[in-house]
């Protein structure tokens, strides 16, 4: 049924919920509130008056979604390999070329969009952690960071940064010139033996990385974020500390 825009006499109710991964952003804020220098806390007032506040509640959702967006590929990529034929039927597929097409014809589908949603959620969150930590360093550190510095920065506590381009070209592909193609790699008829290929096209080379992006990368694009999102939110809370001891705290008023 068709709804218009709400009218000025619409009572809208607005849906309340708390990201459990407010973890991330929460102890951050803590940290400044709770400072030991007095002109440190005051920056709080720069993070509620400007651009973080809002950033930071971008993100706690943000970094909420990654985990059931992660599930749900995990869950319907198990059902996709589960429903593959053995023995001599997949011996016939694939000596044969010929495309199998699973009983339930909406699976297919299924993997697609959680492909494309976890792509897309790790791409978008990637982004407002990126925005987060700059804003963050420009109101509350009083100097501005770049990406180039926060890659620098990961490089030395050895997370690994690869994970970030593979997830840049594909979600932009995906999302401007086609959706992907599945395929599965079968090394042995069990189903330990069975990879998720993520295609660009249907007649990509499985060797080629920009052709092909196996379930094992979309793993390293998961643990990359999960390692990034750790050290980034150390180095925040030891910014705090420094800053703490090089900035002077206001002059106690005169006895």
């Amino acid at each position: 049924m068709h709804r218009h825009q709400p009218t000025r006499a619409t009572k809208i109710l607005h849906v309340a919920y708390m990201p459990p991964s407010a973890g991330f952003v929460l102890p951050i804020i803590t940290r400044v509130q709770q400072s030991t220098n007095p002109a440190v806390a005051m920056r709080m007032r720069d993070w509620t008056a400007g651009p973080l506040r809002e950033l930071g509640l971008s993100l706690s959702t943000k970094l909420a979604i990654l985990a059931p967006v992660s599930t749900r590929l995990m869950q319907t990529r198990l059902r996709l390999l589960q429903a593959i034929p053995s023995g001599a039927e997949l011996a016939e597929h694939l000596a044969g070329g010929v495309g199998w097409m699973p009983s339930q014809k909406l699976l297919p589908f299924e993997v697609l969009l959680d492909i494309e949603a976890f792509l897309f959620e790790f791409r978008s969150a990637y982004e407002i952690v990126v925005k987060f930590l700059k804003s963050f360093f420009r109101d509350i550190v009083g100097r501005e960071v770049t990406k180039d510095e926060i890659f620098e920065y990961l490089g030395t506590k050895g997370v690994p940064i690869e994970w970030v381009e593979d997830l840049r070209l594909h979600r932009n592909i995906f999302a401007h010139d086609a959706p992907p193609w599945i395929a599965v790699a079968i090394d042995h008829p069990d189903q330990d033996g069975r990879e998720l290929l993520i295609l660009t096209h249907p007649d990509s080379d499985p060797t080629s990385p920009a052709d092909c992006l196996p379930f094992s990368r979309l793993l390293a694009i998961y643990g990359g974020m999960n390692s990034a999102l750790l050290a980034i939110h150390d180095w925040a809370l030891r910014e705090v500390t420094a800053l703490e001891s090089s900035m002077p705290s206001p002059s106690s008023p005169a006895a």
